[in-house]
């Protein structure tokens, strides 16, 4: 029988997909680069930005490059990866809900695919909101046939379970998640 995941466990996992894929040098005018976790004002990556930001993870940056609760889309880590879980347990009673978590995760999987967000994908298959189907795609080539590659790989698709649906309506509400 499989271990049940914990908030805890799912949370550092997050936590370490966004430092690792998304936290990236953003030049400043007259000023260092810093490295920031930028949302893109997309939900894709707002929603995991508040679920870190409550976790006390994150926290965003105002226009000034300052620390601030009415920071703009800017978000610099507050900690180093070694420390995520000692954080996270310090502060998961003030996190969202475990349903705002699984759906943060979602949005890493539907954003950066199975491949960049393997981790999390595991998690997600897991808890049974999704599954993993191995397919052979046909890939397209418009070269000369001379030097024609093969043409099909393996590639994972993901078949959402009915426990995303019920995350699927948690989304069309989703400030409210990470208020």
């Amino acid at each position: 029988m499989a271990q049940e995941l914990t908030y805890i466990e799912l949370a550092e996992a997050l936590a370490r997909h966004v430092y690792k894929n998304h936290y990236k040098p953003q030049q400043r005018i007259g000023l260092p680069p810093i490295e920031i976790f930028d949302d893109l004002y997309m939900s894709s990556f707002q929603i995991p930005a508040g679920v870190l930001k409550k976790l006390g993870i994150l926290v965003p940056l105002n226009e000034n490059w300052e620390a601030s609760e009415d920071g703009m889309r800017a978000h610099v880590f507050c900690c180093e990866p070694a420390e995520f879980r000692k954080t996270i347990e310090s502060n998961h009673e003030n996190g969202c809900s475990f349903d705002a978590l699984v759906l943060a995760n979602i949005c890493m999987v539907e954003f950066d695919g199975v491949e960049s967000a393997s981790d999390i994908f595991n998690m997600l298959v897991q808890l049974g909101v999704c599954e993993a189907e191995l397919i052979l795609v046909r890939k397209e080539y418009f070269g000369p046939e001379i030097l024609k590659p093969e043409t099909q790989e393996l590639t994972t698709e993901i078949n959402w379970t009915e426990k995303k649906k019920h995350l699927d309506t948690l989304y069309l509400n989703w400030p409210e998640l990470i208020a």
